[in-house]
């Protein structure tokens, strides 16, 4: 092989293999068991549900979260997802 022509493949195969590399734990069971990639809907989409179903149970449309910050428009929230198109 050329000089040249290392320089050209080295980079793009070290990214590659980095990949490998840095997710390996995901690739390769470590101690017999893969590590798994968390769901994040128990701690971000989940507290927002129980607000909407107790409001519409009362026949209330909720307007406003307190949930989130200071407040939040609770139907134009992507997080509740009170509009679903």
């Amino acid at each position: 092989m050329t000089k040249n022509m290392i320089q050209r493949w080295l980079p793009p195969l070290a990214a590659f293999l980095w990949l490998f590399l840095f997710f390996i734990r995901f690739i390769v069971p470590i101690t017999g068991h893969y590590q798994a990639i968390i769901n994040d809907f128990s701690n971000v989409y989940y507290p927002s549900k129980p607000y909407l179903l107790d409001r519409l149970i009362h026949l209330n449309i909720p307007l406003w979260s307190p949930a989130e910050a200071a407040g939040y428009p609770f139907y134009s929230s992507p997080i509740a997802q009170f509009f679903i198109h």
